[in-house]
């Protein structure tokens, strides 16, 4: 977890996770995940998730699942207003 909060008063689980062959590895941003619909409801962590899975099946590279999540989170907005925050989604796979 990155933020720039006060992090002495948060309580983080460290942990490790071993990639291999085929795994991928997705950074996004909460501007990602709080971006809203018009009616104000946010994408979400479930959205990313939900996006992230249907791209992993189709995308064959990177560059292709960044735009596949990308272009799900802008179908979501539609019709809302501007977007609240920046949106920053980096893709590892591991080949």
């Amino acid at each position: 977890m990155l933020g720039l909060w006060p992090t002495e008063r948060m309580e983080f689980e460290v942990g490790e996770v071993v990639l291999g062959r085929g795994d991928t590895l997705i950074i996004a941003t909460d501007g990602v995940t709080d971006a809203e619909d018009a009616n104000g409801e946010e994408f979400g962590v479930e959205g990313l998730a939900r996006a992230s899975l249907a791209a992993c099946v189709s995308a064959v590279t990177a560059q292709d699942f960044i735009t596949a999540v990308l272009g799900d989170v802008s179908e979501f907005s539609k019709g809302a207003s501007e977007q609240g925050d920046d949106m920053t989604l980096a893709c590892l796979r591991i080949l």
